[in-house]
């Protein structure tokens, strides 16, 4: 049994080093197969109670900006920023590692809550999607800054999501 192991062991460190072989980094080889979960639909999920949030039209209160960030899988996915993540004016500017602003957006800009996605992979997380319905970037689909959030309040059936007041609005 032993010697099965050690043979098992072999061909996988031989393996190993044909993959880091044809590649510049060991990171990269295992990259290519590594294929992360998609994203699971959680908005209609009575634990977390999106339904009523879902489809609500909001205004900006602030400026904000439409930003690629790379997640932990290397993936790239858009954001609608909090000035507190983009701008270093603001006195709460706490910067993004692997950001790329890809256009500031003026106050009023309105947007539509979509969806609330749920992270598959090592992060876990929600992400909250909505669509830009202003300006050059109309039709545009981005994750929604936290900070433009206000923290979801209660548990399962009973949680509330909001939008931060000193962020957004409620569009007519």
């Amino acid at each position: 049994m032993t010697m099965n192991m050690s043979l098992r062991f072999t061909q996988m460190a031989v393996l190993f080093a044909l993959l880091v072989a044809c590649d510049k980094s060991p990171q990269a080889a295992i990259s290519k197969l590594y294929k992360p979960s998609p994203d699971k639909d959680v908005t209609t999920d009575p634990q977390f109670n999106f339904s009523p949030f879902a489809g609500t039209v909001w205004k900006t209160k602030a400026k904000t900006a439409i930003a690629d960030i790379k997640r932990y899988t290397g993936v790239m996915d858009t954001h609608l920023l909090a000035p507190l993540h983009f701008d270093p004016a603001d006195p709460n500017y706490t910067p993004i590692k692997d950001l790329k602003i890809d256009a500031e957006l003026p106050v009023g800009t309105r947007l539509r809550i979509t969806r609330l996605l749920q992270d598959q992979g090592a992060g876990g997380g929600p992400y909250v999607e909505a669509i830009v319905q202003d300006g050059t970037n109309t039709d545009k689909t981005v994750f929604v800054d936290f900070a433009l959030l206000s923290s979801p309040r209660g548990s399962g059936p009973t949680l509330t999501w909001s939008a931060n007041p000193d962020m957004l609005e409620k569009a007519n």
